[in-house]
């Protein structure tokens, strides 16, 4: 079956492809810095006869014979906003190892000490601060690698970097910083243990690195060696460090016990009436350990884990949405290595594993070999059934396996399976992918897929999906051509999203010019164009959404964009339809982000415009106008303490009587954090919910929740920590809890506590 092609989008690819070309000539430039210095890119650092200390660098300066002895790395180079010029300010990085560590001190000089950006607060949390940054890409491989960052007074923050989706904040790992600023700048030193990394067992090492320093208020990225925004990628521009010799993570054996004592009382809804359930006093014991095997690979072994969130999702508009909403993972057994597991298609979402009761993973590198396994199994479809189902109490296996082979400099052939089991019925999924990189900003990836799946009633179903596309990555020129085709068979459940049976083809293309003055530093246009067709032909889905960006000083940045869409909902989709129906699905927006003010940083965005209700009282889907507003402020009154206060809100009208609500959803969540010091903390948060609907109108009740949370957290490092904490949540619910035809009757005024917690969690990290 041909896939019909509309003009709009035989133009779209042309411009793209137009852009594509341009983009590899010779373009006049705003800046007077265009090409890529001639510094020096390799390091030989030597071994320390013990650790460096603040006293061997007073006044910025290296004051002793081991601080003159390290390794030196200077003249840092803009990669924003003018590419390749000279640093503003003056950075100087000292290198040396010894046979546990290896240490970076960081000399930050600066002209305007007092407008220097830092806070005490938690870790990961310093967003907007100054801060200095390595990537250690320990394989030198130009794919993957280990973040290590600290804000002037040492507040830390790690990651895993990857070329393809940069850095992910989840993984924590134990290293060190000592951090203070100074009359004249900061210093930052970093101790990193090498049983913290992942590297091969080879006597001499020869590691990709790259050192970052961030300037905020300047909207200012340096690097050493210089990483140029007009290539795509980072870690293919990194220098070598050499001198490592004869290093090792030791045996390097983690084992993690942990506690949790905790009373509470909750609403059990399963059953029939509902009823609550409380317990005076409970607790549970566990542990995950972590082994390292010949140095590069990591078993990870949990038994009874505690998954229990210390810190909540973020809120998120979960109402009246077409398709499922992302959460990212929280949790530590799932985190080192994750990006090990990332293919085109999202076929891992271990959000899906909600409470295992064991777990293993294997993941590392051997060679030009990446390897990644899980098994785990999961409770919870036995535990969200009412007693009495024959469901009740079984578990579901995952078990997923993950291959990739490094060829050429940048590019990589993989394979993965995934399999989830539960009670008879099973999805299973298995494929090939490519990700390929060349001449510095072209890319391209693909995915094939096959899929095979039997539910619990016993009916069965398969299908191949596919997905490629490539594109041009640049300073100025942007722009990728995607094409994926999902047959109806396709479902993945041990992945994020699963939509069968349609075929989608996307353009997207910006240009940026850059004046780089002292307030404008860019500005220019963007352009997508996607649509989705079923098999038979019919268009699902089609968006025209073009926009404009400007970007300025002091990390503030707007955004206009309008999108000129519309979707078909079929029959197959919402029973209640009687023949496919076209639907406007598009609006116009803004956004607004700005780090402008020392002590306060805020974003602001709103869209409004037609879309469909998927949730009317009566009959099928039918047209609605909606406007979306989310507003975050977070406030920095005093150096230890934050408040981050978020509003999101849902607007819903009828088209044909403009006047007639159809429904409101508020959320309100403010986040207060007062850091005693670095490793203690005091945090509350309090969070108001409500849906106010018009039942005749909408399939909604209107309800009302107030939930609020406060915690004790004593943080040494990842794995070694104490929390006390007390959660209650406050509903609007019928106290006789009689149902009701859209769940519990709601009443507006009467709140009642359907849950309520009091608990303490203790944990310890031990290291052989």
């Amino acid at each position: 079956m041909k896939t019909p092609i509309s003009f709009r989008q035989v133009l779209s690819v042309f411009v793209c492809l137009l852009a594509t070309g341009l983009a590899g000539q010779s373009l006049p430039s705003f800046a007077s810095a265009n090409r890529k210095p001639a510094i020096r890119s390799a390091l030989s650092i030597p071994r320390l006869e013990r650790a460096p200390t603040p006293d061997d660098f007073k006044d910025l300066e290296p004051g002793t014979a081991l601080a003159q002895k390290m390794a030196h790395a200077e003249d840092f180079r803009q990669s924003k906003p003018t590419d390749g010029a000279p640093a503003t300010q003056r950075t100087d990085a000292y290198l040396g190892y010894d046979q546990s560590n290896i240490y970076i001190v960081w000399l930050c000089h600066d002209s305007s000490p007092n407008e220097i950006r830092s806070q005490l607060t938690k870790r990961e949390n310093a967003i907007g601060d100054d801060s200095v940054e390595v990537i250690f890409d320990t394989y030198k491989d130009q794919r993957r690698g280990y973040v290590f960052a600290s804000n002037p007074v040492g507040v830390q923050s790690e990651g895993l970097w990857s070329e393809d989706g940069g850095t992910d904040n989840s993984w924590d790992t134990v290293w060190n910083t000592n951090g203070r600023r100074t009359a004249n700048g900061y210093f930052v030193i970093m101790s990193i243990p090498f049983r913290s990394l992942r590297f091969s067992h080879e006597d001499m090492q020869q590691w990709g690195f790259i050192l970052h320093r961030s300037i905020p208020r300047n909207n200012e990225e340096t690097f050493w060696p210089f990483v140029s925004s007009k290539i795509n990628g980072r870690l293919n521009q990194s220098g070598t460090l050499t001198g490592l010799d004869h290093i090792s993570p030791g045996r390097n054996i983690e084992v993690n016990p942990y506690g949790v004592w905790h009373a509470s009382r909750s609403l059990n809804s399963l059953d029939t009436p509902p009823r609550f359930e409380g317990e005076k006093l409970g607790g549970r014991m566990g542990t995950d350990a972590k082994i390292v095997l010949k140095d590069s690979l990591v078993l990870d072994l949990t038994v009874k884990p505690d998954f229990s969130q210390i810190e909540s999702d973020e809120p998120q508009i979960t109402v009246n949405q077409r398709f499922p909403v992302f959460f990212p993972e929280k949790r530590p057994f799932f985190l080192e290595n994750s990006n090990y597991f990332d293919t085109p298609y999202p076929l891992l979402y271990t959000r899906n594993i909600v409470d295992p009761e064991y777990g293993a993973r294997l993941t590392g590198k051997l060679g030009k070999v990446s390897l990644g396994f899980i098994f785990a199994n999961d409770r919870s479809p036995g535990q969200s059934v009412p007693a009495t189902d024959p469901e009740f109490g079984k578990k579901a296996t995952f078990m997923i396996g993950r291959v990739n082979y490094d060829i050429l400099k940048q590019s990589t052939i993989g394979l993965i399976y995934t399999d989830r089991e539960f009670d008879g019925s099973f999805n299973r999924v298995g494929g090939i992918d490519g990700s390929f990189k060349w001449k510095k900003n072209y890319f391209a990836t693909f995915q094939a897929l096959v899929t095979s799946t039997r539910d619990l009633v016993g009916n069965y179903s398969a299908g191949p999906a596919f997905k490629a596309g490539g594109g041009y990555s640049g300073r100025r020129f942007n722009a990728n051509t995607y094409f994926e085709d999902n047959s109806s068979g396709y479902q993945t459940q041990v992945g994020f999203y699963s939509r069968p049976d349609y075929i989608r083809f996307s353009n997207f293309i910006n240009y940026r010019w850059r004046p780089e003055g002292k307030i404008l530093v860019s500005f220019g246009p963007n352009l997508f164009e996607g649509t989705n067709w079923d098999h038979s032909g019919l268009r699902l889905d089609y968006q025209f959404n073009p926009g404009f960006n400007f970007e300025f000083k002091h990390n503030t940045t707007l955004n206009f964009f309008y999108n000129a869409a519309r979707s078909h909902l079929r029959p197959k989709d919402y029973n209640t339809l009687t023949a496919v129906q076209d639907y406007a699905n598009g609006g116009r927006g803004f956004y607004l982000q700005s780090d402008y003010f020392k002590k306060v940083s805020f974003n602001f965005q709103g869209v409004w415009g037609n879309t469909p209700n998927v949730i009317p009282a009566t009959g099928g889907p039918r047209d609605a106008f909606e406007q979306n507003f989310q507003v975050s402020v977070t406030v920095k009154p005093i150096n230890q303490f934050q408040i981050t206060t978020t509003y999101l809100g849902d607007y819903w009208q009828d088209t044909i009587i403009r006047e007639q609500n159809l429904y409101n959803t508020h959320i309100i969540r403010s986040k207060w954090n007062y850091q005693i010091n670095k490793e203690m903390s005091v945090r509350f948060i309090g969070q108001y919910n409500t849906n106010l609907a018009r039942p005749a109108f909408v399939a909604l009740d209107t309800t009302k929740n107030f939930n609020y949370d406060l915690l004790f957290t004593w943080l040494l490092h990842p794995g070694t920590a104490l929390y006390v904490g007390y959660n209650t949540n406050l509903s609007t619910l019928d106290p006789t809890l009689v149902n009701g035809p859209n769940g519990f009757v709601q009443r507006p005024n009467v709140f009642i506590n359907d849950g309520r917690q009091i608990f303490v969690k203790a944990s310890y990290l031990f290291r052989f």
